[in-house]
């Protein structure tokens, strides 16, 4: 999976058709809520058998820190 597929299985968890990027704040997503964390916790669940809990998820900054949590380079 490349960084821009990750970002768009991102988008459909928080459900945003926000523009994206990988250096981007999460803090500057509306959707970054604690619903779009538990989505996203899901999402890594589901889509890449990674268990990651809400302190873990809440330690994260930007969407390079999901990206690199979920192993792509």
């Amino acid at each position: 999976m490349t960084q821009n597929e990750f970002i768009e299985k991102f988008k459909v968890a928080i459900n945003t058709d926000k523009d994206i990027t990988p250096n981007m704040s999460l803090a500057e997503i509306d959707e970054w809520d604690s619903l779009g964390m538990a989505c996203t916790i899901s999402m890594f669940s589901e889509g890449f058998g990674k268990n990651i809990d809400y302190a873990q998820m809440e330690s994260f900054k930007t969407v390079a820190d999901l990206i690199n949590a979920a192993g792509i380079n």
